[in-house]
């Protein structure tokens, strides 16, 4: 676990420095994004992301674990959750490529959910759906 303190800011965790290829550029519709000692929390237009990282030895990520929450239209009311992990041997915790994985994590799963919603609404839209 790294901690750094400078002035009044206080940094303590694997998230914050993990999390900087999070911002707008990179994740389209984002919200916000929050880094709270090894998890980080990210919000966009269709719904929530939480990784939560486990760290390994000597500064190392073991493991990540995502849950991902989305909704459907506000018409709808409708609520989807999904969950997995990556695990990723001790691989250094804050490498840009740890931020990486995490960064196409989140865009196939959001692509996933994107066509899951088209296929969903192309059924209903055919007589008897």
């Amino acid at each position: 676990m790294s901690t750094i303190t400078r002035d009044r800011t206080h940094v303590e965790g694997l998230a914050p420095g993990i999390a900087t290829l999070l911002n707008s550029t990179t994740v389209p519709g984002l919200l916000s994004v929050s880094c709270v000692k090894n998890t980080i929390q990210v919000d966009v237009t269709e719904g929530d992301f939480c990784v939560r990282i486990r760290p390994g030895e000597g500064g190392t990520v073991s493991r990540l674990y995502f849950t991902a929450v989305y909704r459907g239209p506000r018409e709808s009311g409708q609520t989807w959750w999904t969950d997995w992990c990556l695990d990723l041997k001790g691989r250094r915790g804050g490498s840009s490529g740890v931020g990486a994985l995490i960064l196409a994590e989140i865009g196939k799963s959001r692509r996933k959910f994107a066509e899951m919603l088209a296929e969903s609404a192309r059924l209903e839209s055919q007589p008897g759906g």
